[in-house]
């Protein structure tokens, strides 16, 4: 895979310059363009007893509101990106996961921002990473809360043999032929003869590339996600590769466990792919 063109998620409500900062740094590194992206949908609305009606006034305040703010956070995108000659802006009055999804047919790989706990969020104004993961078709990198730099030194790369597993691998290849130490690790029983032709397979695999690769069996001990993620803090790597697992929206909280915990892991960058 080539990265020539990122996508990276701004919320409305939440302009990140951190998230530009650290978009920006991987198009420069990639040579690739940068589309800066965002949307939030309508919500005037009021029931009555004949079904919900829409308010025309409300919706027309609201939607001046929206562009107004989307003007607002184009222009800081622009301004912080002006030197790269490079990045262009798509803003909507849409549904943001839905528009989202849509434009990453632009892409090679999108850029968003961790969000709060899925029951509390606004799904007309924030993300839903879920269905993000799921339905864009492209690779997703949800970066550390406040991390503005995606050095891809060190990554820990949690394999299942699955189709999700084997895309992530090819999906991410240049973040891993680049890395210093790449760690491809799985949770089973350390003398299961499957897990260790796996391993082996993967491994070489990516040494074809040229990666600087490892393999690691680790006991699988409960929630499989937790345990993925104390063993990149413990290597102190940077990123975390894996296949997203899940066959329903985030909102009804319904993924495998590896992605949901690892969904919520704020102080860590971490790559998925579908």
């Amino acid at each position: 895979m080539t990265i020539k063109s990122i996508l990276v998620q701004l919320e409305l409500d939440n302009f990140s310059p951190a998230l530009v900062t650290y978009a920006d740094d991987l198009r420069k590194r990639f040579d690739a363009e940068l589309i800066g992206f965002s949307a939030c949908g309508l919500q005037s609305t009021f029931v009555s007893i004949d079904g919900t009606v829409v308010d025309g006034q409300m919706v027309a305040a609201e939607r001046k509101q929206i562009e107004t703010q989307m003007s607002e956070i184009e222009d800081r995108f622009r301004e912080m990106t002006v030197k790269s000659g490079r990045a262009e802006w798509r803003g909507f009055v849409s549904a943001p996961t839905p528009a989202l999804c849509r434009e990453a047919r632009a892409a090679d790989l999108i850029i968003t921002g961790s969000t709060s706990e899925p029951n509390v969020q606004n799904y007309a104004r924030t993300i839903d990473l879920g269905e993000l993961v799921l339905g864009a078709g492209r690779p997703v990198i949800i970066a550390g809360a406040g991390v503005t730099k995606l050095k891809a030194e060190k990554i820990l790369v949690g394999c299942k043999d699955t189709r999700e597993s084997r895309r992530a691998v090819i999906d991410a290849l240049p973040f891993l032929i680049m890395a210093e130490q790449v760690i491809v690790t799985t949770l089973d029983d350390p003398s299961k003869r499957s897990s260790q032709l796996m391993l082996k397979d993967v491994v070489e695999y990516l040494a074809r590339h040229d990666c600087k690769v490892a393999s690691e069996i680790h006991p699988d001990e409960g929630d499989s996600g937790q345990r993925l993620h104390e063993l990149a803090l413990q290597m102190n790597a940077d990123l975390i590769v894996t296949g997203a697992f899940g066959h329903s929206r985030l909102r009804e909280w319904a993924f495998g466990g590896v992605t949901r915990t690892l969904l919520g892991a704020r102080n860590i960058s971490r790559f998925m792919s579908n």
